[in-house]
């Protein structure tokens, strides 16, 4: 872990490796069952309602990070339509291999997938928008998000939704959040503010908390 200069904290380039690690032998255990569980466990109504006013067009190239099963898949093919393209990036094998099927199932000829962590992912053209879709260890990794950064086009549009702490005064709340998501994330390391590093990187971030302050959803453009 790494501590910066304005007091926070992050996760160094080769601690996100072994978070990775971590996070791969987690998915392992629970790709199966993993649509299941965050259905019940956090429910999709935070990603239709992220998704409900993001800029995507026609014909844009997305990049779906961390896309686990593709459960972002359907809503962001609503968009971008056949004339787009799908760059689905995941490090779990097993989580891929469902992502591939949700797209073979659907007919989505569109989609590319690649089996890679955030911090060296490549692609061979530059996106038009970016999503992160409760991927929290990305977050917290200033190189993943730098190295991101760069596979997008200028004025590229942003989609991040997270999980985060709720107000002092929500403590259940809190106790529910630690459950659901213990299975799914190596560390709660800057639960309070995700977002925080993204925003030095994205000075017009725009974050908003929804769900009693339990979730939110970032939204930016990159320089143009």
């Amino acid at each position: 872990m790494l501590r910066r200069r304005d007091g926070r904290t992050a996760i160094r380039s080769g601690d996100l490796g072994l978070c990775m690690d971590a996070s791969r032998d987690q998915y392992r255990a629970i790709a199966s069952r993993y649509d299941r569980k965050l259905q019940i466990r956090l429910g999709e109504r935070t990603r239709r309602q992220a998704f409900a006013d993001f800029d995507l067009r026609a014909g844009d190239t997305v990049l779906d990070i961390g896309c686990g099963t593709g459960l972002s898949f359907p809503l962001i093919e609503k968009a971008i339509g056949p004339s787009g393209k799908l760059i689905g990036i995941e490090p779990s094998p097993e989580m891929l291999a469902a992502a591939q099927q949700r797209a073979d199932a659907s007919g989505w000829k569109n989609v590319k997938f690649i089996e890679a962590s955030a911090d060296d992912a490549d692609t061979s053209e530059r996106a038009d928008a970016l999503i992160i879709f409760r991927v929290h260890e990305i977050l917290r990794s200033q190189s993943a998000l730098e190295h991101l950064l760069q596979l997008v086009k200028p004025g590229a549009r942003l989609l991040v939704v997270g999980v985060k702490w709720a107000p002092w005064w929500a403590l259940p709340v809190n106790l529910v959040i630690w459950r659901q998501t213990k299975s799914v994330t190596t560390s709660h390391e800057g639960f309070q503010r995700p977002w925080d590093i993204l925003a030095d990187l994205v000075p017009n971030l725009s974050v908003r908390s929804v769900n009693v302050g339990a979730e939110f959803i970032a939204r930016g453009t990159t320089a143009a």
